[in-house]
């Protein structure tokens, strides 16, 4: 009886500790306050002006680049050489490859390590025109928005990296360091066999024995709270990207009559085997990115269960994961994720297919091995006759750090541009052209400073109707230009 008191005496005084915790953890909203106004400095209109001059520029890059129409690329070339005379007649250009552009913007210390501001030229293809509002090679302007392919992903960052250095040249700013902005061809296909635009300027720079102290390119961006029920603003920036990989589960049969069908046909056991992967239970991992977004967040939580978990972490991991597993978006943070996008059986309803497949994509958490992925497909369809190969893939192992200058920079601009917004590092879902770019630099960040809205994809990347808003676009060129000015390097 008395080891029974003592028990729950002990108990009792863990649950006040961890709620004492939670309190201490929780915080009051901030105030969700207007971004600063920089009209008299960088007009939208003046970007919006160059963002839809590029935009008409039908860049679409396909695996096969003989299906590549390279002549939008020599066009693009062209508006950029209109637009930005002063980045032209400045800085050194080179065409590595066959379209990607390397600029190299020469600074005042030769031993300052080099920064590198990336985006990439290449959009994804429209799919149904007839279904857009706009043309969407049109660049139409309605007055508040942009329209059309790019406009978010991301011909908007290329403007605003092209706009930035424009204008401090003509300022007559000479950077310290070096800085260079490396614009590949073929992001939007970089699982593509061949090496990627990205892999071709990033070796390049690494043969030449150039290392860089840090490279920003596309990702997280600022979005709205609603989502989490935050009243203020927070900005995601990337500090790592899940890996990508493609798998193909296919069952060899004989084939044959519909009529005369054997008990289990390809796309039954293929159908089996799909629904023990959809059931599958997924290793959950807390990586320290994904970690430190949660403690940054959720003491502005209206969720009590988050903040009291995220509170306390280190006795409440492992249900933590279980928690946030429950929600779509948190579960893709937390596991390697399995999705199944394709199926292919015969070519008429009544023949029996002969090579029947099921495609898997899956995004890979860091720690996870691509092969290790196809093993665990393997073991959980259960079934020796269906065969599981990787078809295509690339994986991300690096995590940058978030203590660094670049990151504390990052977020004091964050702070001057959108006051009153909270900064949490963040894990890329998709994948940017930066991972290639591991192999010459460690502190690799992807981040826009645009403010998207909200965390859903409501701007049309990769769908009809992609468009960006005017405000806001000056912005972020005055954004980067103080973030050109302002870096110090890590040293």
């Amino acid at each position: 009886m008395q080891i029974l008191l003592v028990l729950l005496a002990l108990t009792a005084a863990l649950i006040i500790f961890m709620l004492w915790r939670t309190a201490r953890f929780t915080k009051k909203d901030g105030e969700d306050l207007p971004p600063l106004d920089v009209s008299d400095r960088v007009p939208d209109q003046e970007i919006a002006d160059h963002l839809a001059a590029v935009i008409r520029c039908a860049t679409v890059s396909n695996a096969d680049p003989e299906k590549v129409d390279w002549s939008e690329f020599d066009r693009l070339h062209r508006v950029l050489e209109e637009l930005y005379p002063a980045v032209h007649r400045t800085m050194e250009k080179e065409i590595i490859g066959t379209h990607n552009l390397l600029f190299r913007w020469k600074g005042s210390d030769p031993d300052a390590k080099p920064v590198a501001l990336l985006a990439h030229q290449d959009v994804v293809p429209v799919g149904d025109v007839s279904a857009w509002k706009y043309p969407p090679f049109s660049g139409t302007d309605d007055g508040e928005v942009i329209w059309g392919r790019g406009a978010c992903d991301m011909k908007n960052h290329l403007v605003m990296v092209m706009d930035a250095c424009e204008r401090l040249i003509n300022e007559g700013y000479v950077p310290e360091r070096d800085i260079y902005l490396c614009f590949g061809q073929n992001e939007e296909v970089g699982c593509v066999p061949a090496m990627t635009g990205a892999d071709l300027i990033a070796s390049t720079l690494r043969d030449r024995g150039i290392t860089l102290d840090l490279v920003l390119d596309e990702g997280g961006a600022i979005v709205s709270g609603d989502t989490l029920g935050i009243k203020q603003k927070f900005a995601m920036i990337g500090v790592v990207e899940k890996g990508f990989a493609d798998y193909r589960i296919t069952a060899h049969e004989k084939g044959g009559h519909s009529a005369r069908p054997p008990k289990h046909t390809g796309l039954g056991k293929l159908g089996a085997a799909a629904v023990r992967l959809e059931k599958a239970k997924k290793p959950l991992r807390l990586i320290p990115p994904v970690r430190e977004m949660l403690i940054r967040l959720a003491p502005y939580m209206p969720q009590f269960i988050l903040r009291f978990l995220t509170a306390n972490i280190d006795i409440c991991e492992g249900l933590l994961l279980k928690v946030l597993s429950l929600s779509p978006l948190m579960n893709a943070m937390v596991s390697t994720t399995y999705a199944l996008t394709q199926a292919q059986g015969s070519e008429q309803d009544n023949v029996l297919p002969k090579d029947a497949w099921l495609g898997v994509n899956s995004r890979i958490l860091p720690g996870e091995d691509i092969d290790g992925v196809r093993k665990f497909i393997e073991k959980t369809v259960d079934d020796p006759s269906l065969e599981v190969t990787i078809t295509k893939a690339h994986q991300v192992q690096n995590i940058s750090p978030h203590d660094t200058k670049g990151f504390e920079l990052l977020t004091e601009l964050t702070g001057r541009y959108y006051p009153g917004t909270l900064v949490a590092p963040y894990q890329q879902f998709g994948g940017t052209d930066s991972r290639n770019y591991y192999i010459v630099c460690d502190n690799v960040y992807r981040f826009m400073p645009f403010c998207i809205g909200s965390g859903d994809d409501t701007l049309g990347a990769h769908n009809i109707d992609e468009h960006m808003p005017k405000d806001g676009l000056g912005r972020s060129v005055c954004f980067m230009m103080d973030f050109i000015k302002e870096y110090k390097g890590e040293a």
